[in-house]
């Protein structure tokens, strides 16, 4: 509620609603990886016979029903973006080196690649997460004017996925919080079978 811009309010809440899947992950001793994340629990949770979790941690995104095109249009929006980033320097914002040449076979073609997978709708959650960082490197580094020009593609990107205003983000606030009850029960049934925590 408190985030200046769109890009902090994105930040501060696609994070906390990734991190779910994490609880997951820990439970499957697996690598609660950042980029891959939901490519990663839909695998584990694929194993457990419990792909309905996934869908509903997708739609906590937004992106369930996003198509592979669209994803593909928003990446070559984020790309433009982070291009227009990366050169920028931005002592005082702490994720500016994920935001440079040298980060950008990750952040960019990262993404395309699991599009080319078939994970399209999982890329999105790093598609928020570079887009914003990107953002917020250029209103450090250069001002909100030079800024502002990118806004608009990355605030259709939020559109897309059902988040137009700060009511938006609330809301979905509130269901990834009405749905951590039931991910906690799934984490530790996925515990119970785990031969490593058991022994």
């Amino acid at each position: 509620e408190g985030a200046e811009t769109l890009a902090e309010r994105a930040q501060a809440w696609v994070f906390p609603t990734g991190v779910m899947t994490h609880v997951l992950l820990v439970a499957g001793l697996r690598n609660p990886t950042v980029r891959r994340r939901y490519e990663t629990v839909r695998e584990l949770l694929a194993v457990h016979s419990r792909l309905d979790l996934h869908e509903r941690l997708l739609g906590l995104l937004g992106c369930d029903g996003m198509d592979r095109e669209t994803v593909e249009r928003h990446l070559a929006t984020v790309t433009g973006l982070f291009d227009a980033a990366a050169p920028v320097k931005a002592p005082s914002y702490r994720f500016a080196s994920d935001v440079t040449s040298i980060s950008r076979p990750i952040s960019i073609d990262g993404s395309q690649d699991l599009i080319d997978r078939g994970f399209h709708r999982e890329a999105v959650f790093w598609l928020v997460v570079t887009g914003s960082r990107a953002l917020q490197k250029l209103y450090h580094g250069q001002g909100r004017a030079v800024a502002a020009p990118y806004e608009a593609g990355f605030a259709d990107l939020l559109a897309d996925l059902g988040l137009a205003t700060v009511d938006d983000f609330l809301e979905r606030r509130d269901r990834a919080l009405a749905l951590l009850p039931e991910a906690w029960q799934v984490a530790l049934e996925i515990i119970d079978t785990e031969p490593e925590i058991l022994s």
